[in-house]
């Protein structure tokens, strides 16, 4: 069984009433592709750090603060939080900007400008050999 929610709180909500009111035993959820016990999920709620489940669609004012958040060198979980947005989901839109991350020399990353790396094509390959 599964149910879609638009923020955290309330998959938190609907979580704990199906433990709780319904008796389902291992309930947990989803958020992109992780799944977090009720526990794992109240601790992440408590510190902040789970943003909107739903998928909704990027506005144009969105996308440009993505860029702009780009050029000014920020964080990926900086700017996950400023757009109120999974990491997962800005990854997902910085690719499909022909953008991509970078990690710093602290190892966090960062929202790059530059365009994300593609793969040799197989025509590419054979002209390096």
């Amino acid at each position: 069984m599964s149910a879609t929610a638009k923020t955290a709180t309330e998959a938190f909500a609907k979580a704990i009433e199906w433990h709780v009111v319904q008796k389902f035993n291992d309930v947990s959820i989803r958020v992109d592709v992780s799944r977090y016990s009720i526990a794992e999920f109240a601790s992440m709620l408590a510190a902040g750090k789970l943003i909107v489940i739903s998928k909704t669609s990027w506005t144009t004012q969105e996308e440009a603060s993505l860029r702009f958040m780009g050029i000014a060198g920020e964080t990926l979980t900086a700017v996950s939080k400023e757009l109120n947005r999974s990491e997962c989901a800005i990854r997902h839109r910085l690719k499909k900007l022909g953008l991509g991350t970078v990690k710093t020399a602290k190892g966090k990353l960062k929202v790059s400008t530059s365009p994300a790396p593609r793969r040799w094509t197989a025509d590419e390959e054979n002209k390096l050999d």
